[in-house]
């Protein structure tokens, strides 16, 4: 904790001793202060004390000449951390994440900014599940996992171009089911820092479609490996599909519906293994899962961030798990020649339920979009 204040002083000089014209950049660097959450009873871990962390980041505004409708109102950047996950630190160590982000401001008075970040990325995670030098660790069973983070900052001007921002963030660590153990680290975080960046002048106008109603339809196929229960085991299969309707709201946001179907091969295997059922096509009726889900999502020029809420209502099926689940997704979408109003995309998503993450999935599809008068 005094080698992250030390730095933290060192940077506050720093920022003191820099006047930053270009209100289109925006450097930060804060400290925080962490709780470990135990949120399921399986955990090994006994945790005590607080955790400590010092973030650097650099964001610039969304283009506003290339993507008129984001205007200075979001930043695209990147985060570099250390963390010390707290105590017992012989059991948890130290993590340095890697974290690319969307970061959302919002003028909440003549004086105040608030700010809400959204971010994903990896991390390196000094210490690991061990059978024998580290048995407690069952949080974390790889070097290099995924690093989620979630923050809600409010800032206010100290002088021209510098501010101070106070606020709290989430933060999950996991490797999404890849490798077991994997009961995943989550971390509360209180925030104080120092950031670049004047205050905005005026509220920005948000832009509204005035040629129709757009709408989009999609369907996409993913893939994930998860490796369950067993440390060093097998890895199974899981086969996702959805289909989704959307409407544009403004530009750049969509609030969308769909059906998502998910195959397991894990479920076949247990259900066949086990003698739940008596052959393979048996075995395979009980693997599928299907659920209702709504979303939102921002469009940042070709790349989204959608953010999911779903529900499974097909209850048949072996080792199902808890049925309400969250999904952060991030795609990158490109056209295709010859065929208007469709673009093809590719992305990553973290599917998780209550903290827990089930996997990490990989995914490809194609959208239509069309404006009905």
């Amino acid at each position: 904790m005094i080698r992250i204040v030390s730095v933290f002083c060192a940077i506050l000089q720093i920022y003191n001793n820099v006047n930053c014209q270009d209100t289109s950049w925006h450097f930060r660097s804060g400290i925080q202060c962490s709780k470990l959450l135990v949120h399921t009873p399986k955990f090994g871990i006994k945790p005590h004390g607080i955790g400590s962390s010092i973030d650097l980041a650099i964001s610039k505004s969304v283009n506003p000449k290339k993507y008129p409708y984001n205007s200075d109102q979001i930043y695209a950047g990147v985060l570099v951390k250390y963390f010390d996950l707290g105590q017992p630190s012989n059991v948890l160590g130290d993590a340095y994440g890697l974290v690319l982000f969307y970061d959302f401001k919002h003028r909440l008075s003549p004086l105040t900014t608030g700010w809400f970040l959204i971010g994903s990325g990896l991390s390196y995670n000094q210490r690991i599940y061990h059978f024998q030098n580290n048995p407690q660790q069952n949080a974390i069973s790889t070097h290099l996992n995924n690093m989620t983070t979630f923050e809600w900052r409010v800032s206010i001007p100290l002088k021209q171009s510098f501010n101070i921002y106070s606020g709290i963030a989430l933060c999950h660590i996991s490797n999404g089911a890849f490798k077991s153990p994997n009961l995943g680290l989550n971390y509360i975080n209180i925030l104080l820092g120092v950031q670049s960046g004047s205050i905005p002048r005026s509220r920005p106008v948000r832009p509204q479609i005035t040629n129709g109603k757009m709408w989009m339809f999609a369907c996409q196929y993913g893939l994930a490996w998860t490796e369950h229960k067993v440390p060093g085991g097998p890895k199974f299969k899981i086969d996702i599909l959805d289909l989704q309707a959307g409407r544009f709201y403004c530009p750049i946001r969509i609030m969308k519906a769909g059906l998502e179907a998910e195959y397991h091969s894990l479920s076949a295997y247990f259900a066949e293994r086990s003698e739940t059922k008596p052959d393979i096509q048996s075995a395979r009726s009980v693997s599928y899962r299907l659920h209702v889900f709504g979303a939102h999502e921002w469009i940042f020029g070709p790349t989204t961030l959608e953010t999911r809420l779903g529900y499974q209502f097909l209850q048949n099926t072996i080792l199902a798990g808890i049925p309400l689940y969250v999904k952060l997704l991030f795609q990158y979408h490109y056209r295709i020649p010859y065929l208007q109003g469709v673009t093809g995309n590719v992305g990553i998503a973290l599917k998780a339920h209550y903290g827990n993450a089930e996997y990490i999935s990989v995914s490809a599809g194609i959208r239509y979009r069309k404006i009905k008068s």
